[in-house]
């Protein structure tokens, strides 16, 4: 449309695009049917505007404006000049389309042109509801729509007025409203109005006229306006019925309707009466009944009734003389009733009228009444025949039911003389059969019609209104009277009162059968069954039915082959099948009839089977017996040996029996050219019934599906073939009488393969394969949807084969994985190639080139079909998209390719969430589709669905045509839906979609309304919470400041995290198991446990009731067999408990999961919003606290807390105490004392040592922030249980606990020896390059530490916190902020058992999600490399991606820490940090101002290396470090943790390094890391710690180990086991863990006792018995060790954690060893020559990185203390006096020794050379990478000078003694000098002035001068 100039007024008062024809009418029945279903009058006042508003539409109902030629003239210039519409600012010009398409629905509907185009208007902005249908034809469906919500609504406002007929349950007020609006609009023209609008909408000509207009689409939208058309009749219809059933008609108004059904009802060979009819013809006699009752007598109108019946018949034009026979009949049984009424009111003495009175003299006359037509033979062709007339309207059946009793009661003789003229007929026909004449024609037959009318009305009865026949009341006497005539009336009546009885059998089987079980006439069960064996037992004794022998027997072959014997007349016949067709309906409504059958009378469920295979009984007979026998079987609770008995007698009748004539046969001879299939229909009944029985219905896969075992040993495999071969495959191809027939057939066959999927394999394997069977199911599906595209309305038949082509295809899917894995595991798998259904259903067929199989799915999931349809199909669909991506993106293509398919499945999808009326299965499969296909790869089914498929940009519906998608339906029912949320949480974890619907949901502030609006709301579930909580949580991570949304949370007195918290329910409510006499409780509880399955989006079991039903009926059908008949009822009551019983279970389960779930997502809400600084600070420390304080209250405050609370409520309490570290400032010391006063009073009441663990951490971070000890009281008895408890966890509790206290052990050691609280001096943990400093020459930055003393105790006083800190400080670590880790702890994922009777036990950490096992080096640059937690998942981390979790922002935080602190980590950093870092190298004691390492020592100990204080003194120390540790050792923990060394770490280290480990391996390798770390920090803290580890023999226990001897440090890792292929073989606790390589495995042992080594040494480093021990350990695994710096590492010039520790620890026991020890050294020759390789390796490549510089460093120490080693010159000195050093160089210059030499001999030369090449590297200062390798360069210059200066002085003096060198031959001294001064003058040469500037420049050039002056020595 293009914008012209402005008109003052518009063309037409009507505003185009309002929807004034369809828009107000939905929202006012919107409205009413809100109020009305609601019961409630909050909408008192809307309603009364809505209905001024619109009650001229209800005067003048369904009116329009009419056509304006005025009007079209104007809408025409709309095309060329433009028209002003109302409510726009200028001229508009539209299109030609539209303007034509508005005068052609003006012409159709007689409607207003600018009305019409007013509908185009808004059906053009509706398409999108309504995919492949244009804007004429949503026009259609809206003006229809409109109509039929109009004419809705005023239904909807009479029948809630209550009236005569019925009650309203809606309030006085809205009543009051109703009666006073419908008084002003119902006027007496009103009836007359409705009926000429029932006149004008005539379906057949509303249709024609569509349909010549082309205005009538696809059959969805003809169904569709079909659909509304019947609507608005039937609608038009109820108004004129409920006004009559509320208020009663008029004569007038009567006269109307009598008056449409006279022109109405015209006789034809089209005639048919419709429901609108019938609703009419009941208005009449509802108002006739309130004209004749004594409440509302109106003569008038009785009387008025009464001469328009008898004055109109079919001469003066009433053709339906039936319906005025009917109107009359009911105004006599109306008179009649009013005068026994009237009697019975007078005998009562009510003062009433009497029947003199003149308001009944005219009424109330003795007329007989006289049938003009065969009015019941009316009723019977016509209305009871068609159940779609009567039945569906209760007040209808109601009417109906009152005229068969009235007629009955208040006419009794006119119904005995119709029987009477029953029986003449009867008699007369008989009569003239003898006689072989031909009967009359017209006899009458009213009295049977009579009865066929009762029949066909009561098999509708849903009501129970039979009931009233079996009455023994009075006012029911004549009723049942009829009822108990029909046993002993003539014979000729046998046949119709069998019909009556089997419609009264519907609504009341008891009563019928109790009337049937009585003996003593021929309706009697005894009687007929009696009857029919002993007609086939005539032809000889041997036929019995009780034996085998039937079949054998001579007299069976003569009955079976000779047909006169069987002669049986058509009556005969007809009365045969008429009974047992009673018998099949008492057995469909009644339990008890089918266990009558069952049970007690068994033999006559065997004489209807063994009847059907004698071929002379006509087919009929046999067909309706096998019908009546699979109705006689119980399915439901029928006992297992009944079950197998009634299979017996199945097989022993051999129906299907190759060779001798069985149905087979006569399927194929017979019923094939007869083209009807009813005995082939009977057995496949049977057939259904007796596997029901047997095996029921199970939509869970069976346990005992097996592939290769044939059930029943192949006796059924001929029914199966039968079925699948004769049957099913054939119905395509047989003709029919009855087409219904081929569609019942398919139906009862693909049920049966159904329930034998898993009994009978090769079913499975055809169902999965390309077999005939296969395309048959599926092609049955497709030509259900192709004749429902074809055809309008819905047959029955097509429907139930339909439902059963997809309940087969739906139970296929859910086992086929099974199926496929069973025989992946069977040895006989060979053969038909298996793919799965869910590709097989992807199949292109050839004629159409489309996935029709696929397609044929997605439609049915269309509104247009039923319920249960669209169920079925959804649920197909999840199940071909879960777990198959590729099927997913193969799905999407077939759908897409079909734009209207596409998107009328998403529309559909859609309003299955918005609509309230959706059954919760059907919402929970849609979310289901979502979450299922959201995680495939793009593009997937949910990308399309939510409008991604293309861009990822979510907009609100109608925002850039963006449409309304299934997130929006998601959204706006989220509240409602109980796993929404859950989807959700999905989406908002996927990549792609993450931050376009994060910004989605941020910009419409969709969290804040909902926590604001409806939260926390009754109706939220639990469960909901929980997932809304976890994507308020994953909101609140993505933003960066807070927003509203944190400001809801945290609120300003009382926020929404303290409401949440208040909601969740820590108590665990335990059930108890009832009180069983004949049941074993133990057994009970066990088949329970069976009965169970995991229920996915709770994480937890739940039982199946209906297996476990199946489990007690069986037993009880044992314990009858045992037990009296009088206690058989108090089984059945306890069996019923128990079942009761489990549903409670199940209750109980799914309520602890539910507050699980809730819990954990207000947890982690709290954790992200809390680790936000800026959040942080909003929230404060009163916020902080008041949780805290409040979980601690829940916790203490419950009696029996289920373990999972308390294990969420510690983690928690660990983060709220970390971050309220970060507060710290803020926090007053009264708080602090009760937080930590029931910290400590909760830790020895907790049994579980997991919680405890995060309780420790919570007390050290609680006794981090005081700062005024003097200020807090607590109680020391609290501390040494907590030591007792962490004592224990060391050793005595699982693998996940062990690892925690160990290292929080560890932490308590470090952090009180850091702070000195400890009792012993001890030396701190030195600096990596302290470990190899020169003697002599103290390490730089190293300062003096000191001691707290502890402060004396006043006997009789309170301690205070400080008093307390002396004796116990040592339990508590420094604590720090958690931000970091527990970032990782978002959606916190556990391995969980039932929440209901077990404990939920969490994953250690073993099965957090990802391990990345990584060493790193010691710490020798100013930046060292830390152990990077940002690629490893805490215990308890998330399964989010943490890519998302760990952004740019939060990854910078940490940069900015101060560094003259060291970084603090809370305890599951430590945890974390401790488990998984192997090359962190020794932790030190603090930092110097400089962020270096440092050094901090107390040099108390004696020259022996022992402590001043003995042992045992030490051990009686009060201090806190002394209490812990020496009640670690006294109570022997310590030694069991190192005699379990080679005991028990090392067997199942062993197994570590197989090519397949398991879980326990793994286990023990992380206790071996953990157990070493644990020592370590012992080793730092003090001497007296490490003598205790002397004292329990650590270091040779690990000499004992074997697993040293195990090397894979120096291999390649060729022809080994793939990681991929070892993290498949892991068990389900380790899969999906990094599993390291061998040689990483190997690295990370070596590493962690190395570290510990270093400990021992270094804590005391002049005790003889640890070096002693080292050495032997070394000694012993001398070749493992050596690998460590084997050829293939020094040449690789790579990090490795173990060699420069290894390096470092000989480096520092080469001065101690005894000279004997050097002399072991140098004979095995395996690490010392690994050392020297270093140094040649070095001085032919002179690398210059900075592993290989250190390794040099290490070796060139080593080889220094190897030269100086004190004890070493003592034993030399005997031998050659006066030398200062051991010789350890050769007098060569060529830095490789010549041919001969052996590896271990280093010449003077390398040394030289590796000083040379270092002073190069010193003289360029730029090439050294970090200060610590110039110091590096610096130690290796002046340790070689020093090394040659002695050796070249030694060579020098001894030459010239004459003596031989030591190492080598004798050489000239004089060569010898000059060559040593040439090399000392490149030294002078080379400029160290940087050198000389540091402490030790002036060294270096003392020693350069000296050599010179050595080599210019005279020889």
């Amino acid at each position: 449309m293009s914008t012209m100039n402005k008109q003052p007024n518009p063309v037409t008062s009507i505003v185009v695009g309002a929807g004034e024809l369809w828009s107000p009418y939905r929202d006012l029945q919107e409205l009413i049917d809100r109020t009305v279903v609601n019961a409630s009058p909050e909408n008192v006042a809307e309603l009364e505007e809505a209905l001024k508003i619109h009650k001229p539409d209800f005067v003048s109902l369904l009116s329009t404006k009419p056509r304006s030629q005025a009007d079209r003239d104007e809408l025409k210039k709309g095309a060329t000049e433009g028209i002003y519409l109302r409510g726009m600012e200028s001229k508009k010009i539209l299109q030609g389309s539209i303007i034509q398409e508005a005068i052609i629905m003006s012409d159709i509907f007689d409607i207003n042109e600018f009305q019409a185009l007013d509908l185009l208007t808004v059906a053009e902005a509706e398409q999108e509801c309504h995919p492949g249908w244009g804007r004429g034809l949503i026009a259609v469906y809206m003006f229809y729509e409109g109509r039929a919500a109009m004419v809705s609504s005023f239904v909807s406002l009479l029948q809630a007025v209550p009236g005569f007929t019925w009650s309203s349950r809606v309030p006085r007020k809205v009543i009051d409203v109703f009666q006073n609006f419908l008084g002003q609009v119902f006027q007496e023209e009103m009836v007359d109005r409705i009926l000429g609008l029932l006149s004008k909408h005539k379906l057949k000509q509303l249709i024609e006229l569509l349909d010549t207009n082309l205005a009538l689409g696809d059959w969805r939208h003809r169904a569709s306006v079909i659909k509304l058309i019947e609507k608005i009749r039937e609608g038009l219809a109820q108004i004129v019925f409920s006004w009559a059933a509320q208020r009663g008609l008029t004569w007038k108004e009567a006269l109307w309707v009598l008056e449409y059904l006279k022109n109405r009802l015209l006789l034809g060979d089209e005639f048919e009466l419709e429901r609108e009819d019938v609703l009419l013809i009941t208005s009449v006699m509802y108002s006739l009944d309130h004209a004749s009752s004594i409440g509302s007598l109106n003569r008038k109108f009785a009387l008025d009734l009464k001469k328009y019946c008898t004055e109109n018949n079919f001469a003066n034009g009433y053709q339906c003389e039936e319906v005025l026979d009917l109107l009359k009949l009911s105004y006599f049984t109306s008179t009649y009733k009013l005068i026994n009424e009237t009697q019975i009111t007078s005998a009562q003495n009510v003062p009433t009228f009497q029947s003199g009175d003149s308001a009944l003299a005219d009424i109330i006359e003795e007329e007989e009444f006289e049938f003009r037509k065969d009015m019941f033979h009316f009723l019977k062709l016509f209305l009871f025949s068609k159940r779609e007339l009567f039945a569906e309207e209760e007040h209808v059946m109601r009417r109906l039911h009152l005229f068969f009793t009235d007629f009955i009661t208040y006419l009794p003789l006119k119904v005995k003389d119709l029987k009477n003229r029953c029986e003449d007929t009867a008699k007369t026909i008989h009569l003239y059969n003898e006689q072989g004449l031909v009967q009359p024609p017209n006899l009458p037959q009213d009295y049977e019609n009579f009865l066929d009318c009762m029949s066909l009305f009561y098999a509708q009865d849903e009501l129970g209104l039979a009931n009233d026949y079996f009455s023994n009341e009075v006012q029911f006497a004549y009723l049942n009277k009829l009822v108990r005539s029909a046993t002993v009336d003539h014979p000729f009546m046998f046949i119709h009162n069998v019909k009556m009885l089997t419609g009264l059998a519907k609504g009341c089987s008891t009563g019928v059968f109790n009337l049937l079980k009585q003996n003593g006439h021929f309706l009697s069960l005894e009687h007929f069954f009696d009857s029919i064996m002993k007609y086939l037992g005539s032809f000889g004794s041997q036929v019995a039915f009780n034996g085998p022998s039937v079949y054998t027997s001579d007299t069976y072959q003569r009955v079976i082959n000779d047909s006169m014997k069987f002669a049986v007349n058509p009556v005969e016949i007809v009365g045969i099948c008429t009974y047992l067709d009673l018998i099949e309906v008492l057995c469909n409504n009644c339990t008890a009839v089918q266990h009558f059958f069952t049970t007690t009378k068994s033999q006559w469920l065997k004489v209807a089977v063994t009847a059907a295979k004698v071929r002379s009984i006509p087919r009929e007979i046999r067909a309706q017996m096998l019908s009546a026998a699979s109705a006689m079987i119980a399915k439901d609770s029928v006992g297992a040996e009944t079950a197998l008995n009634l299979w017996e007698m199945f097989y022993s009748t051999r129906l299907i029996d190759f060779g001798s004539g069985d149905l087979r046969d006569e399927l194929e001879d017979r019923e094939s050219r007869l083209e009807s299939y009813s005995l082939t229909i009977g057995l496949l009944k049977l057939l259904d019934s007796l596997i029901e029985a047997r095996f029921g219905v199970s939509e869970v896969s069976q346990l005992e599906l097996n592939l290769s075992a044939q059930i029943d040993n192949g006796v059924l495999q001929p029914y199966v073939a039968f079925v699948r071969d004769a049957v099913l495959l054939k119905v395509g191809y047989r003709s029919y009488k009855l087409i219904t027939e081929r569609w019942e057939l398919a139906t009862l066959a693909m049920g049966i393969i159904s329930k034998l999927l898993d009994y009978v394999p090769g079913l499975m394997l055809q169902m999965l394969s390309d077999s005939p069977l296969h395309r048959m199911c599926l092609g049955a599906l497709v030509d259900c949807m192709r004749l429902k595209e074809m055809t309008v309305g819905w047959a029955p038949h097509v429907d139930k084969c339909s439902i059963q082509c997809l309940s087969l295809i739906q139970r296929v899917l859910r086992r086929q994985n099974t199926y496929l894995y069973r025989r992946e595991l069977s040895a006989g798998r060979q053969g038909t190639v298996v793919v799965g259904l869910h590709q097989l259903i992807m199949k292109v067929l050839p004629d159409t080139s489309r996935p029709d199989y696929l397609l044929a799915v997605v439609k049915f999931i269309d509104l247009m079909y039923p319920n249960s349809h669209r169920k079925l199909a959804l649920d197909i669909l999840v199940m071909i998209i879960a777990g198959h991506g590729e099927t997913d993106s193969h799905v999407y293509s077939a759908v897409t390719s079909e734009p209207t398919v596409a998107a009328t499945l998403r529309q559909t999808l859609c309003d299955f969430l918005d609509e309230t009326s959706s059954e919760p299965v059907v919402k929970k499969l849609v979310l289901e589709l979502m979450r299922s296909s959201i995680v495939h790869p793009s593009p997937n089914v949910a990308l399309y669905l939510l409008g991604a498929d293309k861009k990822v940009d979510f907009q609100n519906p109608g925002v850039h045509n963006f449409p309304r998608t299934v997130l929006h339906a998601i959204l706006d029912n989220a509240v409602s839906t109980p796993e929404s949320f859950l989807t959700l949480l999905v989406f908002m974890r996927d990549s792609r979609l993450a931050s376009c619907l994060l910004r989605y949901l941020r910009t419409n502030q969709y969290f804040v309304k909902i926590l604001i609006k409806e939260f926390p709301s009754p109706q939220m579930e639990i469960q909901c919470v929980g997932h809304f909580l976890k994507c308020v949580a994953l909101e609140l991570n993505h933003t960066k400041q807070p927003g509203p949304l944190a400001h809801v949370l945290v609120g300003q007195e009382r926020g929404k995290f303290q409401e949440i918290l208040e909601r969740i329910e820590m108590q665990l409510q335990a059930l108890e198991i009832p009180n069983l006499e004949f049941f074993d409780p133990a057994l009970v509880i066990k088949a329970m446990k069976q009965c169970e399955y995991h229920e996915r989006e709770l994480n937890t079991k739940i039982v199946r009731i209906d297996v476990f039903e199946t489990l007690l009926r069986d037993e009880i059908t044992k314990l009858e067999k045992s037990t009296v008949l009088r206690l058989r009822k108090s089984i059945h009551n306890e069996a019923k408990e128990l079942i009761s019983f489990a549903r409670e279970l199940n209750s109980a389960r799914q309520r602890e999961a539910s507050k699980v779930l809730m819990f954990d997502g207000w947890k982690q809400c709290l954790e992200i919003l809390l680790l936000n600084p800026a959040a942080m600070k909003l929230a404060g420390v009163d916020f902080v606290t008041s949780i805290l304080r409040l979980i601690l209250d829940k916790v203490r405050g419950t009696n029996g807390p289920s373990e999972y609370f308390l294990r969420l409520a510690a983690e928690t309490t660990l983060t709220l105490c970390a971050v309220m570290g970060k507060l710290h400032p803020d926090v007053k010391g009264p708080t602090l004392n009760v937080i930590l006063n029931h910290l400590c009073s909760w830790v020895p009441d907790e049994q579980h040592a997991l919680v405890r663990t995060y309780l420790y951490g919570s007390i050290h971070y609680v006794v981090d922030m005081i700062r005024d000890l003097e200020g807090v009281t607590t109680s020391q008895l609290s501390f040494a249980q907590i030591i007792d408890y962490l004592c224990r966890d060391v050793s005595q509790t699982s693998d996940f606990g062990r690892l925690q206290a160990m290292y929080l052990m560890g932490e308590i050691i470090r952090w009180s020896h850091s702070r000195n609280l400890g009792g012993y001096e001890v030396s701190s943990i030195p600096s990596p390059t302290a470990l190899i400093n020169t003697p002599g020459k103290p390490s730089s930055g190293a300062r003096v530490g000191f001691t707290t003393p502890s402060k004396p105790t006043v006997p009789g006083t309170p301690l205070s916190f400080r008093d307390t800190m002396s004796n116990t400080s040592g339990i508590f670590t420094k604590p720090g902020p958690i931000l970091s880790t527990h970032k990782s702890l978002l959606d916190t994922s556990l391995s969980r058992r039932s929440v209901v009777g077990s404990p939920i036990t969490p994953k250690t950490p073993l099965s957090s999600s990802r391990m990345k096992f990584s060493s790193t080096m010691h710490s020798f640059g100013d930046s060292p490399k830390t152990f990077n937690l940002s690629g490893v998942h805490s215990p308890y981390s998330s399964p989010l991606n943490r890519s998302r979790l760990d952004n740019k922002e939060n990854q910078s935080e940490s940069s900015d820490e101060d560094e003259e602190e060291p970084r603090r980590k809370s305890i599951l950093d430590c945890t974390s940090q401790d488990i998984f870092d192997h090359g962190s190298g020794v932790r030190s004691g603090g930092r110097d101002e400089s962020g270096k390492v440092t050094t901090s020592r107390k040099l108390t100990l004696t020259s022996s290396g022992y402590p001043k204080k003995t042992l045992e003194g030490l051990s009686s120390s009060s201090s806190s470090q002394s209490i812990l540790i020496n009640h670690f050792h006294s109570k022997g923990y310590l030694r069991g943790l190192v005699d379990a060394l080679p005991l028990i770490d090392d067997p199942l280290l062993m197994q570590l390094f197989s090519d397949r480990p398991d879980a326990t391996h793994m286990r023990a390798l992380l206790l071996f890391e953990a157990k070493m770390s644990l020592f370590s920090r012992m080793a730092w803290a003090g001497a007296v710690p490490t003598l205790y580890l002397v004292d329990v023999n650590a270091i040779l226990r690990l000499s004992d180990m074997s697993v040293f001897d195990i090397n894979f440090l120096d291999e390649q890792e060729k022809g080994m086991i793939s990681r991929d292929e070892l993290n498949a073989s892991m068990s389900g606790e380790l899969r999906g863990l990094s599993i390291p390589t061998r040689k990483s495995r190997m690295e990370t042992l070596f590493t962690s006792f190395l570290k510990f080594l270093i400990a021992m040494v270094t804590s005391a480093p002049k005790n003889v018995l640890i070096v002693d021990q080292i050495w032997h350990f070394i000694t012993v695994h001398d070749y493992a060790l050596a690998t460590i710096i084997s050829h293939n590492v020094i040449q690789q010039d790579e990090y490795r954690s173990s060699a420069f520790l290894f390096t470092s620890l000989m480096a520092k026991v080469a001065k101690k060893i005894p000279s004997n020890s050097f002399k072991i050294v140098r004979n095995k020759a395996t690490v010392y020559t690994r050392i020297i390789a270093i140094l040649k390796e070095q001085g032919i490549q002179n690398l210059s990185s900075e592993n290989r510089i250190v390794l040099v460093h290490n070796a060139m120490f080593f080889l220094y203390n190897h030269a100086f080693n004190a004890e070493a010159i003592k034993d030399e000195e005997g031998k050659k006096a006066g030398r200062p050093c051991r010789v350890v160089l050769t007098r060569q210059f060529n830095i490789m020794s010549p041919k001969g030499n052996q590896d271990h001999e280093v010449p003077i030369g390398l040394i030289l050379k590796l000083v040379k090449d270092s002073m190069h590297k010193i003289q360029v200062p730029n090439s050294i990478p970090s200060a610590k390798t110039m110091e590096c360069h610096a130690a290796i210059v002046e340790m070689g000078l020093t090394i040659a200066y002695y050796h070249a002085e030694m060579f020098i003096r001894d030459s010239s003694l004459g003596n031989v060198g030591i190492r080598g031959e004798e050489s000239d001294a004089k060569s010898f000098q000059q060559e040593l001064g040439n090399i000392v003058e490149e030294y002078f040469a080379i400029d160290l002035a940087l050198h000389k500037e540091s402490v030790t420049g002036n060294y270096t050039e003392t020693l350069l001068h000296r050599l010179r002056r050595l080599a210019h020595l005279p020889s």
